[in-house]
């Protein structure tokens, strides 16, 4: 699964512009905006449909709710390029 969150990641990185991603990358964990580029509507339209392997991963560590899985990717996400 750790697999398929950094092929996610990696193609979150490719739909953000360079500067919107420096931008990201220096921005405080604590204050991250997590409707920033539109990536929490994405991963929930996109990424977490009922059913989806990463769907399945969060539900089945008790996350049921597709905004706070969105927001764990997104921090997750922040992470990865610090």
């Amino acid at each position: 699964m750790i697999n398929k969150i950094y092929e996610l990641y990696n193609f979150m990185e490719e739909l953000i512009t360079e500067d919107e991603l420096k931008k990201f990358r220096e921005s405080d964990i604590c204050n991250i905006d997590y409707d920033k580029f539109s990536l929490r509507l994405w991963l929930i339209n996109n990424t977490l449909k009922d059913g989806s392997d990463i769907y399945n991963f969060f539900f089945d560590l008790g996350i049921e709710n597709k905004d706070d899985m969105a927001n764990e990717l997104i921090e997750g996400f922040f992470m990865s390029l610090n």
